[in-house]
């Protein structure tokens, strides 16, 4: 923060030029460590309400990552299915639903690190490989192609069911959270 203030005071052509890009890593991740902090203080508190509350946020987030990849899948397929290009709005649009899928992602993974039961851990496992595994790797060929004007490596069909597969899995880890909301719950009401 100091340099950043120090260089505010100098002309710009007097300034340290990767101190812009510094700041900016070094801020984007003060943020997301004060959001995991907030998420672990949240998690932590160990009363089977806030289990329940924490279980219903999990929820949420795959339902936000698996919306988001539908979205996606949508628009890709479509593109895919005519051979056409990807534009500079379809790929800022396509960023911002991927930047929301990461960010739940983010807080799964994030409120999972604080205890899971097997079952969901499992299920966050299946998802995290299906989302970050080969199917992202097909995304970024696919990307790849769409920007260059090149032909695309799969087809709208095949697109549609990578994706569908992943949204699949997003469903499988919601279940299992369900299923273990249903279970504490049962437990509480049986107290």
């Amino acid at each position: 923060r100091r340099r950043a203030d120090a260089a505010l005071a100098q002309p710009r052509p007097a300034r340290e030029a990767g101190l812009p890009e510094q700041w900016w890593t070094g801020m984007s991740g003060m943020i997301e460590a004060s959001q995991a902090l907030r998420l672990a203080q949240q998690v932590e508190d160990e009363g089977a309400e806030a289990r329940l509350a924490a279980l219903q946020e999990l929820k949420h987030f795959a339902w936000v990552a698996s919306e988001y990849l539908g979205r996606e899948r949508g628009t890709m397929a479509g593109l895919l299915a005519r051979a056409a290009p990807l534009t500079p709005l379809q790929l800022e649009q396509l960023a911002m639903h991927r930047g929301r899928v990461e960010t739940a992602w983010g807080m799964i993974e994030a409120m999972l690190e604080h205890g899971a039961g097997a079952p969901l851990a499992g299920a966050a496992e299946a998802a995290r490989q299906r989302l970050f595994g080969p199917f992202q790797q097909t995304r970024r060929a696919v990307y790849a192609a769409g920007v260059a004007g090149q032909p695309y490596p799969v087809s709208g069909e095949q697109w549609w069911q990578d994706s569908t597969a992943v949204i699949d899995q997003l469903r499988g880890l919601s279940n299992a959270a369900g299923a273990e909301a249903a279970r504490l719950a049962a437990t509480l009401a049986a107290e």
